[in-house]
């Protein structure tokens, strides 16, 4: 351990004040860029952490990165920001990079970052203003402080990053399962298992899921995580979030929903931030990659990290170190690159609330071709005939997840996909509008209204949203899925053939950030499944986790005169 190394962990371990005037004249005098020190947050907990500085003899704002993933990764963002004079310092969270205690996801983060926040404050070459920046993981780790009210955390800088886990890891409650098992084995594996060194496709398909990981080989007891991480945050106050906001999210990335959500609910409270939204999948920003999937970047949108790391410097800058010059650190500001749209993008002072609309569609069934039973329309007025169209889910053959805003470490499943080949099924509903007669932006939320039946004990309902272009490729914008022992359901008072009850839910399709195109339809397609983004439902009525078998279910929606069932989008008033 060097000179410097040595006099920061004994600020760390004795208080700063002493050896206040020996660190800054240390600092000066070497040439060292970066030194590794320890900071212990509780007595199970010692955190290796990295510090990058230049030589300075001034107390300097600090920026902050806690993360999972290994430290060293991130050696060229630090020295770019601690070239623009700051000091940044990226520590490893419990149970990775060398850092002591359990890598439990999610849970120590709000404890140990208040820790080392306590402890930046006391060091003499901290100025008491503090950032945090951080991607994904280290977004969450900076976005679960921001209503603490810790006085030295000024700004946070947040690459899809999300608050609430529950949000994106069990949305309504089902669990997404192609992201919560290879990135649990990812990072209690420490690295080692990513999909293609395992047969991931294989594995998913382990019954009972809980067995999943003693079928890798890593010992982590899954069935014994899944409480703890549904229940973290879920009751966050948006209210009490103090600290000033910058985000990016992109339309393909897995974290959409729960980064939108942290920008809607501090919209709310008027709370200061800004967005740029995008239509990257995760981790795109700084990668290189052209392609969205099947959808090709236009040049400018490619490696857009560099511009978004000149915006983080502002925003920074602007809180850190008062600099209000920069037009790209304005708080307010709603940045959009919609797929399909402009190269150049949308940028708006503040949320254009007053210029989205509403456009419903109702489902029905086809007028065309009324022999199909699978086949349906979505047209602008409600048919006032009543329709039942029904399908059999089989969880052994299960609708197969292809595209949409899925984990990015399974790159074949992500992004911009052709949905053409599920006209083929017979356990996939179409409804499908008539061609656009002008350009659409699909700006703010979609949603769907559901009446439905099934005869068991439970099932699941999926939906994805297509833009079917002219040549009758379908290609999805955002999917969901809502499991009916779990949603909140609207009685009808009615039942089906077999005396099963007719309900109706709400199923939320998330932000849109399209361009649709003149002559395009808008497609819904209702199924039973979608695997393996998410988790199939036995059927049976026992937890999916704890499952040996699955059952089939008959599933039906309903439409027309009674059942309303419909699809809701915003859209932006030119």
């Amino acid at each position: 351990m060097n000179r410097l190394s040595s006099l920061i962990l004994i600020i760390g371990l004795l208080g700063a004040q002493t050896l206040k005037a020996q660190l800054i004249q240390t600092v000066k005098a070497l040439p060292v860029k970066m030194v590794t020190f320890k900071v212990q947050t509780d007595p199970s907990s010692i955190l290796e952490t990295d510090m990058y500085f230049t030589d300075t003899s001034a107390p300097m704002p600090v920026i902050l990165m806690r993360t999972p993933y290994p430290r060293r990764q991130y050696t060229g963002l630090a020295r770019f920001f601690s070239s623009k004079g700051y000091i940044m310092v990226v520590q490893s969270v419990r149970g990775s990079g060398g850092s002591t205690g359990q890598m439990v996801p999610f849970i120590n983060e709000t404890k140990d970052g208040l820790a080392m926040l306590d402890y930046l404050e006391k060091q003499p070459w901290c100025n008491g203003k503090v950032g945090m920046y951080g991607a994904s993981y280290a977004g969450f780790s900076a976005i679960t402080l921001g209503n603490t009210g810790h006085k030295t955390l000024k700004a946070i800088v947040s690459l899809s990053g999300w608050s609430i886990p529950n949000i994106t890891a069990y949305p309504n409650g089902v669990n997404h399962l192609m992201l919560n098992i290879p990135w649990m084995l990812f990072n209690f594996s420490q690295g080692k298992l990513i999909p293609g060194r395992y047969n991931a496709d294989s594995l998913l398909q382990t019954l009972p899921i809980y067995q999943m990981f003693k079928m890798a080989g890593v010992p982590v007891p899954f069935d014994q995580m899944e409480e703890p991480v549904k229940l973290f945050n879920k009751d966050f106050s948006y209210k009490d979030f103090s600290v000033p906001i910058m985000q990016v999210a992109g339309a393909y990335d897995f974290t959409k929903e729960s980064t939108l959500s942290i920008y809607d609910s501090l919209r709310k409270y008027n709370k200061p931030q800004t967005m740029v939204f995008g239509p990257w999948i995760h981790d795109q920003l700084f990668s290189g990659a052209k392609n969205v999937g099947d959808h090709v970047l236009p040049n400018n949108q490619v490696g857009y990290g560099d511009t978004i790391l000149q915006q983080s410097l502002a925003w920074f800058n602007r809180y850190l170190k008062d600099e209000t010059n920069h037009q790209s650190s304005q708080p307010g500001t709603y940045r959009l690159f919609p797929v399909w749209g402009d190269s150049s993008g949308m940028l708006f002072q503040r949320y254009p609330e007053e210029r989205i609309q509403t456009k419903t569609w109702y489902l029905q069934k086809s007028k065309i071709n009324q022999s199909a039973q699978n086949v349906g329309d979505l047209s602008s007025k409600n048919s006032k005939n009543i329709a039942e169209m029904s399908f059999t889910s089989d969880p052994y053959k299960p609708v197969p997840t292809n595209g949409g805003a899925n984990f990015h470490m399974f790159p074949e499943k992500n992004g911009v996909r052709d949905q053409s080949a599920m006209t083929s099924r017979t356990d996939v509903l179409l409804f499908t509008s008539e061609a656009l007669n002008q350009d659409m932006f699909l700006i703010g939320k979609a949603g769907l209204r559901l009446f439905v039946s099934w005869k068991g004990k439970d099932c699941d309902f999926t939906a994805k949203i297509l833009a079917v272009d002219p040549e009758n490729h379908a290609w999805i914008m955002s999917d969901a899925i809502a499991r009916m022992s779990l949603a909140s359901k609207i009685p009808t008072n009615q039942k089906d053939a077999a005396g099963n009850n007719i309900y109706g839910f709400d199923l939320d399709l998330g932000h849109m950030n399209f361009m649709i195109k003149k002559g395009w339809k808008i497609r819904i397609e209702v199924a039973g499944s979608n695997f393996p983004k998410y988790e199939r439902n036995a059927g049976t009525g026992e937890n999916s986790t704890l499952a040996t078998s699955l059952q089939t279910v008959q599933q039906s929606v309903w439409t027309g005169k009674l059942f309303d069932s419909y699809l809701t989008l915003e859209t932006f008033k030119k």
